[in-house]
Protein backbone atom coordinates (compact mmCIF):
# COMPACT_ATOMS: atom_id res chain seq x y z
CA UNK A 1 0.00 0.00 0.00
CA UNK A 2 3.10 2.44 1.35
CA UNK A 3 4.58 1.55 -2.59
CA UNK A 4 1.69 2.91 -4.03
CA UNK A 5 1.31 6.00 -2.17
CA UNK A 6 4.67 6.63 -3.48
CA UNK A 7 3.90 5.94 -6.99
CA UNK A 8 0.80 7.70 -6.84
CA UNK A 9 2.90 10.89 -5.48
CA UNK A 10 5.63 10.60 -7.84
CA UNK A 11 3.20 10.53 -10.80
CA UNK A 12 1.66 13.53 -9.35
CA UNK A 13 4.81 15.59 -9.07
CA UNK A 14 5.24 14.47 -12.59
CA UNK A 15 2.42 16.00 -13.73
CA UNK A 16 3.19 18.74 -11.98
CA UNK A 17 6.72 19.84 -13.65
CA UNK A 18 5.01 18.86 -16.68
CA UNK A 19 2.55 21.04 -16.75
CA UNK A 20 5.10 23.98 -15.77
CA UNK A 21 8.03 25.20 -18.30
CA UNK A 22 10.23 26.39 -15.59
CA UNK A 23 9.94 23.77 -12.78
CA UNK A 24 10.42 21.24 -15.97
CA UNK A 25 13.48 23.42 -16.51
CA UNK A 26 14.77 23.62 -12.89
CA UNK A 27 14.29 19.30 -12.98
CA UNK A 28 16.17 19.25 -16.25
CA UNK A 29 19.60 21.42 -14.20
CA UNK A 30 19.14 19.23 -11.45
CA UNK A 31 19.38 16.11 -13.19
CA UNK A 32 22.23 17.57 -15.54
CA UNK A 33 24.20 18.83 -12.36
CA UNK A 34 23.58 15.24 -10.28
CA UNK A 35 25.09 13.58 -13.77
CA UNK A 36 27.60 16.01 -14.34
CA UNK A 37 29.18 15.48 -10.88
CA UNK A 38 28.76 11.60 -11.16
CA UNK A 39 30.85 12.32 -14.07
CA UNK A 40 33.45 14.40 -12.67
CA UNK A 41 33.74 11.44 -9.61
CA UNK A 42 33.96 8.50 -11.92
CA UNK A 43 36.51 10.30 -14.08
CA UNK A 44 38.73 11.32 -10.74
CA UNK A 45 38.21 7.78 -9.42
CA UNK A 46 39.77 6.52 -12.63
CA UNK A 47 42.38 8.91 -12.91
CA UNK A 48 43.69 8.36 -9.57
CA UNK A 49 43.16 4.51 -9.90
CA UNK A 50 45.70 4.95 -13.08
CA UNK A 51 48.27 7.40 -11.45
CA UNK A 52 48.54 5.05 -8.37
CA UNK A 53 48.76 2.28 -10.41
CA UNK A 54 51.59 3.31 -12.16
CA UNK A 55 53.15 4.65 -9.40
CA UNK A 56 53.06 1.37 -7.60
CA UNK A 57 54.73 -0.52 -10.91
CA UNK A 58 57.21 2.06 -10.57
CA UNK A 59 57.94 1.73 -6.59
CA UNK A 60 57.68 -2.32 -7.79
CA UNK A 61 60.43 -2.10 -10.39
CA UNK A 62 62.48 0.55 -8.50
CA UNK A 63 62.42 -2.44 -5.42
CA UNK A 64 62.91 -5.26 -7.43
CA UNK A 65 65.97 -4.02 -8.71
CA UNK A 66 67.29 -3.10 -5.43
CA UNK A 67 66.43 -6.30 -4.27
CA UNK A 68 68.83 -7.62 -7.19
CA UNK A 69 71.78 -5.71 -6.84
CA UNK A 70 71.75 -6.78 -2.67
CA UNK A 71 71.86 -10.37 -4.16
CA UNK A 72 74.89 -10.11 -6.28
CA UNK A 73 76.30 -8.12 -3.84
CA UNK A 74 76.07 -10.80 -1.28
CA UNK A 75 77.05 -13.47 -3.73
CA UNK A 76 80.19 -11.74 -4.34
CA UNK A 77 80.79 -11.07 -0.47
CA UNK A 78 80.33 -14.76 -0.23
CA UNK A 79 83.28 -14.97 -3.01
CA UNK A 80 85.26 -12.67 -1.11
CA UNK A 81 85.78 -9.90 -3.16
CA UNK A 82 86.45 -6.56 -2.22
CA UNK A 83 83.47 -3.92 -1.20
CA UNK A 84 84.99 -1.08 -3.29
CA UNK A 85 84.71 -3.85 -6.60
CA UNK A 86 81.51 -5.04 -5.36
CA UNK A 87 80.13 -0.98 -5.36
CA UNK A 88 80.77 -0.59 -8.61
CA UNK A 89 79.62 -3.79 -10.18
CA UNK A 90 76.23 -3.30 -7.97
CA UNK A 91 75.61 0.35 -7.94
CA UNK A 92 75.17 -0.08 -4.33
CA UNK A 93 77.28 2.22 -2.15
CA UNK A 94 79.55 0.80 0.49
CA UNK A 95 77.78 1.20 3.25
CA UNK A 96 75.04 -0.68 2.46
CA UNK A 97 77.03 -3.58 0.96
CA UNK A 98 79.08 -2.85 4.53
CA UNK A 99 75.33 -3.48 6.15
CA UNK A 100 75.12 -6.92 4.54
CA UNK A 101 78.00 -8.39 6.25
CA UNK A 102 76.49 -7.66 9.67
Amino acid sequence: MDENKGIQRAKEELNKLSQDEHERWLADMREKAIRDEMAIRDYGYKEGWQNGLKDGLEQGIEQGQKNKQIEIAKRLLDKKMEISTISEITGLTIQEIEKLND
